[in-house]
């Protein structure tokens, strides 16, 4: 397998992970979970070769709806600017927005398919923007550096690193 090609598939895993943690078990578990359309910065060390500022702005409205048979699904618009922290005029912006469809499996695994762009913080990798569609499975605790599968990937994957450099 091209190594660009595994290295670009960990780290879209790993990031889809991220993704699935923050979207599935903050607005359960803390009452710190910020509301729609309130602004969140977050400073984030050892992703890129610099210090990157992430603002994250959600759109007024979005979805959290429970399915029958425990199927869950998230879905909503948010606008994120990363900011190179070293060098502040290099920036990224990406208005998007995208889905969770989350269900249990008989295993204890849970089924993910998420659709759009999804933001992924990687520590020692990088920051990259996923825009596409990418399913795969997640086994118990259900957290970073849970034992993922991917089942397949479809879409891009940027470099956000890259491009503040």
């Amino acid at each position: 397998m091209d190594v660009l090609l595994h290295r670009r598939t960990l780290v879209l895993v790993v990031g889809a992970a991220l993704a699935l943690v923050v979207a599935f078990v903050l607005p359960r578990n803390s009452s710190a979970a910020p509301e729609f359309g309130e602004t969140t910065p977050y400073t984030i060390e050892g992703a890129c070769d610099f210090p990157v500022l992430i603002t994250v702005t959600p759109a007024s409205r979005g979805t959290v709806r429970e399915l029958p048979g425990g199927i869950t699904l998230f879905a909503g618009r948010a606008m994120s600017t990363v900011t190179n922290l070293e060098n502040p005029e290099n920036q990224f912006t990406d208005v998007g927005g995208g889905s969770l469809f989350v269900r249990p499996l008989e295993n204890g695994d849970l089924f993910v398919v998420a659709r759009g762009h999804t933001g992924l913080v990687v520590p020692g990798e990088g920051i990259f923007l996923a825009i596409g569609r990418v399913e795969l499975t997640l086994a118990p605790p259900y957290e970073v550096g849970s034992e993922l599968t991917i089942l397949e990937n479809q879409g891009r994957l940027i470099d956000v690193c890259e491009r503040l450099a």
